[in-house]
C-alpha cells in the first residue's frame, strides 16, 4: 500500500468496490485505517476516506483476511531501491505469501514493473507449485503495469491513458480486460503475451532516458560551438516528426534509470552487445551530468558556500529517489565547497542531514553559487532581492526554468545548452 497501491485503491473504490489494502507494515495498516491523511494527493486522499467511511475500504497485515478478495492486484516495489535495475525481493514474499491461499476463479494482477519473461517464468511457476488449482483455468493470472505519474494518478489511471493488459491464457486475459475496461475511460489495449506488455513498460522509460540523453548531449555540443540549444530545440521541433527534450542535471526517481538498467542486464545475458550501445551510452550520459555542472561552477568559483535548489527528482513532487541533487553535493564536497540544499516539499533526508533546509534565506546566505536541480514551480518565482544575500553571484539554472532577464544585472546565469549576455 505505497503511493501506487493506495492510488489503484481509489480508483477501485470510486467505481465502487469493496476493497482491502494489505501491506506488512503495521505502521501503514494503521494509518490507513485511522488517519485523516491516507495520500499526499487529494483526489487520491478524499477517495480513500470516503469509502472508509462507507465500509468499503480498509487496511490489513493478515494476509488471510486479505485473500478473502477474489481479485488481487500486486503493486510491491521492486524498482527505487537503494541498488541498481530490478528488486524481487518484494514480489516474491507477497506471491509466496498469495499463493498457497488462492481460491477457485481468483484473478492475480501484477502491476509492478518486471524484466521481460519474468511473470511466466517466476510468478506462474510459484502458483503452479503453490496450488492444485490449474493457471487460466480455475486461477487467472495476468500483468498489467501501472501507468502512473506522480501528482496525477487517479487521472492518470482513468482517463489519461488507456491500460495495457495481458494475460497467460485466454480466460485470464478476458477477465483482467472486462475488469479494466470499468474504470479506463480510454479502453484497453490487449497484448498478445504477458512479455510483450512487460516490454511496453519498460519500453516507456528507456525512450525518455534515452531521448533526454540525446538533449544532454546536443546541448553541450551546442556550448561548445557557441549555439544556444534552446533557441534550436524549439526550431527543429517545429517539424512534426521532431520531439527534442530538454537537458537537464541528470535522471532521477523509482522508474527511468532502472527500467534501462534491466533492458541492459537483459541485453548482458542475450548477448546483444551492439544493440544495447544506445541504451548503455544514454544511462552513462545522464549519469555523467552532475560531473559536467560541477566543471562549469569551477570555472566561475573555486570555494565557498554553494546553494543547491531542490532535491526531488522532479519538480513538485517529494520524492527524492536517486535524485541527481544527491551527486552535485558529492561532487562538491570532494571538491572542497560547502553545500547546503533546499527543497521546499521535503524538510528531512537521512543522507542530507543539517545540510538540507526549508529556508530559502539560510540556503542563498553568503553563497558564492546558487544550482537549480529541481523544477519546482516554486523556483520559477524567487524573490530576485534574494540573490543579494549572496557573496558571489553565480546561478546555475540546471532545468531552465528561470527568466534572466529578472535576476540581478551582476548574476553570472548559466543553463545548460547555452550561456546568456549574463554571462562572463
Amino acid at each position: 500500500m505505497g503511493f501506487v497501491g493506495r492510488s489503484i485503491a481509489a480508483v477501485w473504490c470510486r467505481a465502487g468496490a469493496y476493497v482491502t489494502g494489505y501491506d506488512i507494515s503495521q505502521e501503514v495498516v494503521k494509518k490507513l485505517n485511522a488517519s485523516n491523511t491516507l495520500s499526499e494527493e487529494e483526489a487520491v486522499n478524499e477517495a480513500l476516506l470516503k469509502a472508509r467511511k462507507d465500509g468499503r475500504f480498509k487496511a490489513s497485515t493478515d494476509i488471510e483476511e486479505a485473500c478473502q478478495s477474489q481479485i488481487h492486484i500486486i503493486s510491491v516495489p521492486t524498482t527505487g531501491h537503494s541498488g541498481r535495475g530490478f528488486y524481487e525481493e518484494p514480489l516474491m514474499d507477497v506471491i509466496s505469501r498469495l499463493a498457497p491461499r488462492l481460491k477457485q476463479n481468483s484473478l492475480v494482477v501484477v502491476e509492478s514493473t518486471l524484466p521481460i519473461g519474468y511473470t511466466r517464468r517466476v510468478v506462474a511457476k510459484i502458483i503452479k507449485e503453490s496450488s492444485s488449482l490449474k493457471l487460466d483455468e480455475d486461477i487467472g493470472l495476468a500483468y498489467s503495469p501501472e501507468r502512473i505519474y506522480v501528482g496525477r494518478a487517479i487521472q492518470d489511471i482513468e482517463q489519461n491513458y488507456p491500460k495495457i493488459v495481458s494475460g497467460i491464457g485466454p480466460k485470464s486475459l478476458k477477465s483482467i480486460s472486462s475488469l479494466y475496461t470499468l474504470v479506463s475511460k480510454k479502453g484497453v489495449i490487449e497484448m498478445k503475451s504477458l512479455e510483450a506488455a512487460e516490454a511496453a513498460k519498460l519500453f516507456e522509460g528507456v525512450y525518455r532516458d534515452v531521448n533526454i540523453a540525446l538533449a544532454n548531449s546536443l546541448a553541450i555540443l551546442c556550448e561548445k560551438l557557441g549555439i544556444n540549444y534552446h533557441e534550436v530545440r524549439e526550431a527543429s521541433n517545429s517539424q512534426k516528426y521532431c520531439h527534442l527534450h530538454l537537458p537537464g542535471p541528470g535522471v532521477g526517481g523509482g522508474c527511468i534509470p532502472y527500467y534501462s538498467e534491466i533492458i541492459i542486464d537483459l541485453f548482458n545475458s542475450i548477448d546483444g552487445e551492439i544493440a544495447l550501445e544506445p541504451i548503455k551510452s544514454a544511462r552513462s550520459l545522464n549519469e555523467y551530468m552532475p560531473y559536467y555542472i560541477v566543471e562549469k561552477v569551477k570555472k566561475f568559483v573555486d570555494s565557498g558556500k554553494v546553494a543547491i535548489l531542490g532535491l526531488a527528482f522532479r519538480g513538485n513532487v517529494s520524492d527524492a529517489r536517486r535524485s541527481p541533487t544527491y551527486r552535485l553535493v558529492k561532487l562538491l564536497e570532494s571538491n572542497g565547497f560547502q553545500v547546503v540544499v533546499h527543497d521546499p516539499f521535503i524538510r528531512e533526508d537521512r543522507v542530507l542531514g543539517k545540510r538540507l533546509t526549508d529556508s530559502l534565506e539560510e540556503v542563498l546566505e553568503n553563497a558564492v553559487c546558487v544550482i537549480i536541480s529541481t523544477d519546482h514551480r516554486y523556483y520559477s518565482n524567487i524573490d530576485s532581492s534574494l540573490f543579494d544575500r549572496m557573496k558571489k553571484r553565480m546561478v546555475v539554472d540546471a532545468r531552465g526554468i528561470l527568466n534572466p532577464e529578472m535576476l540581478p544585472s551582476d548574476v553570472i546565469y548559466w543553463k545548460i545548452g547555452g550561456l546568456t549576455k549574463r554571462d562572463r
